[in-house]
């Protein structure tokens, strides 16, 4: 998706260590080498079957996807700086908000992936895909 020759992409979650519940899986700053705008990247990675978690945010629940998911994200989020990274993108609108799955075959043997977009304008987007993307072996 980002060609290492045409962008830098700087991974702000610690790829050592897996992320718990109501922490962000994967944040990366990708920016244009030829000098565009840094785009940020909140990634939820998903195994083949799961499904999309929820967690109370102020005696409600709400679903990964949503806006108010990744508010609470930005909120509480162990890291500075992912957390600072999430908040400023969402005061921008300029965070891109993904889920990505593997696909496999019978045998269980992967396939390639499906990334696909979440929906989180400022004017209360639900967990709805905007867009999706396969990208095979």
């Amino acid at each position: 998706m980002y060609p290492d020759s045409e962008y830098a992409v700087e991974e702000l979650t610690d790829p050592t260590t897996p992320s718990g519940p109501g922490e962000a899986d994967q944040v990366y700053l990708i920016t244009p080498k030829n000098g565009g705008p840094e785009e940020p990247i909140l990634v939820e990675a998903k195994g083949v079957n799961a499904d999309l978690g929820s967690k109370l945010v102020r005696d409600k629940r709400v679903q990964q996807g949503t806006r108010e998911y990744v508010e609470d994200l930005a909120e509480n989020e162990p890291s500075a700086k992912v957390s600072d990274a999430i908040d400023k993108a969402l005061r921008d609108g300029t965070l891109k908000y993904v889920v990505i799955r593997p696909t496999v075959d019978s045998s269980g043997r992967w396939t390639g992936s499906v990334v696909q977009q979440f929906n989180i304008d400022k004017y209360g987007g639900t967990n709805e895909y905007n867009r999706a993307a396969r990208i095979r072996s």
